[in-house]
C-alpha cells in the first residue's frame, strides 16, 4: 500500500457542523452519477450568481474586507468523495478514511474556495425507500451568506431539512476516550498524535459572575499517567456517572475531585470543548482535524503508528456520524 499525494478536505481547517435528513431523490441510486451532480452544481451556482445573491454581496453577514477577499465567482463543483460500495485504503487522498464517502460541494471564486462535505459512512446509509438518500453529517465552511444559500437548496431541490449539530458534554467526551484507546494501541503513535489535552469545562449558572467556565489543560506526559489512574478508578467504580465512562475522564475526575473539589459529575457543570493534538471540537458544533501522522516502514507502507493515528481519526468521524445519524 503506496501513500498518495494530496490531504482529504476535512483535514487542517474549521468546519461546523450539522445535521441532513434523508434527501427525497426519485431513483437514488442516480444520485451519485456525474452527469447528476454535475446539473445540480450548475444550478446551485445560477442560485448564487441571482439578483438576490451577488458574488459581490456574498457575505452579507461578515466583515467587508472577506467580501473583497473573494473576488469575482469562478465555478461550483459537485463531485463524490468516494463510490459507495468501493473498497477503502487508508491513504492520505480524499479518500483515506472509510467514512470519508459522501458528496463534496466547492463554491470557486477567485481568491477564495468554499467546501460543503456532505458524509454518509462506511455502511450504505441509503434508506430501505429507494427515493431517499441519507447523508447524515455535514462539514461545512462557508461564509453565513453562502451557507443560507446552499440550506436553501439542498430544501428546495431534495426536501431536506439542514440544522446545527450541537454536541452534548457525553459526546465529546466518547470522542476523545475513543480516540485515546484507538492511539493506545501504538506507543510511537501516542506519542506523536496526543500533545497537550485541553478542556473547557463550563457552568450552567456562573459560580461567580465572571466565572462562566474554565479550562484544564493536561500536559502530554501526564497523559498516560492519567489513564492508568483512571482504568483504577473505572474498575472500581460502582455508582453511575453523566459521562460514559472511559479511563481519561475517570482519572480526570478524581484528580480534580481531589485537588480543587470540582466534582465533574455535578449537573451545574458541561464540557464545552476538547482539543488535542489531532483535533479540536467544540459543542457549539466546530471541529477541526489535523492531517494524521504519516510513517513509512521499510517496504515503504504505513507503519503501525500512522495505521493507529488513522483508524483513531477514523473513529472519530464515525461517532459524529452516529451523532447526527440518531438526530436525523
Amino acid at each position: 500500500m503506496v501513500p498518495k499525494e494530496g490531504i482529504a478536505p476535512i483535514y487542517n481547517a474549521t468546519y461546523t457542523l450539522f445535521r441532513l435528513s434523508p434527501l427525497y431523490v426519485p431513483g437514488a441510486k442516480d444520485f451519485w452519477l456525474e452527469d447528476n451532480l454535475s446539473f445540480h452544481a450548475r444550478r446551485f451556482a445560477e442560485s448564487i450568481q441571482s439578483d438576490n445573491l451577488r458574488p459581490t454581496n456574498l457575505v452579507l453577514e461578515e466583515a467587508e474586507e472577506t467580501i473583497n477577499k473573494s473576488g469575482p465567482f469562478k465555478q461550483c463543483r459537485w463531485h463524490v468523495l468516494q463510490q459507495p460500495g468501493d473498497d477503502i485504503e487508508p491513504v492520505r487522498s480524499a479518500d483515506d478514511l472509510g467514512v470519508l464517502q459522501g458528496l463534496q460541494v466547492n463554491v470557486e471564486y477567485e481568491r477564495a474556495t468554499y467546501t460543503a462535505l456532505l458524509l454518509k459512512g462506511v455502511e450504505s446509509t441509503e434508506d430501505a425507500n429507494r427515493d431517499q438518500v441519507r447523508l447524515p453529517l455535514v462539514c461545512i465552511r462557508m461564509p453565513a451568506a453562502l451557507r443560507s444559500s446552499f440550506s436553501y437548496y439542498m430544501a428546495s431541490a431534495f426536501d431536506t431539512r439542514m440544522e446545527p449539530l450541537q454536541l452534548n458534554g457525553a459526546t465529546l467526551c466518547e470522542t476523545l476516550e475513543s480516540f485515546l484507546k484507538e492511539c493506545a494501541e501504538d506507543e510511537d503513535s501516542f506519542e506523536k498524535t496526543v500533545k497537550e489535552i485541553q478542556l473547557s469545562l463550563s457552568f450552567n449558572k456562573p459560580i461567580q459572575p465572571t466565572l462562566k467556565s474554565i479550562d484544564v489543560a493536561i500536559k502530554r506526559e501526564d497523559v498516560a499517567g492519567f489513564l492508568a489512574q483512571g482504568r483504577i478508578v473505572s474498575a472500581a467504580q460502582t455508582t453511575s456517572t453523566k459521562f460514559i465512562a472511559g479511563a481519561f475522564m475517570s482519572g480526570l475526575q478524581k484528580y480534580l475531585q481531589v485537588q480543587i473539589a470540582l466534582n465533574l459529575n455535578a449537573d451545574q457543570i458541561t464540557v464545552s470543548k476538547i482539543a488535542c493534538g489531532a483535533f479540536a471540537l467544540g459543542r457549539e458544533g466546530k471541529l477541526k482535524l489535523f492531517a494524521p501522522n504519516v510513517g513509512l516502514n521499510d517496504d515503504g507502507e504505513y507503519d503501525d503508528a500512522a495505521m493507529a493515528s488513522r483508524r483513531a481519526t477514523g473513529q472519530l468521524l464515525q461517532l459524529l456520524l452516529q451523532a447526527a445519524f440518531g438526530n436525523t
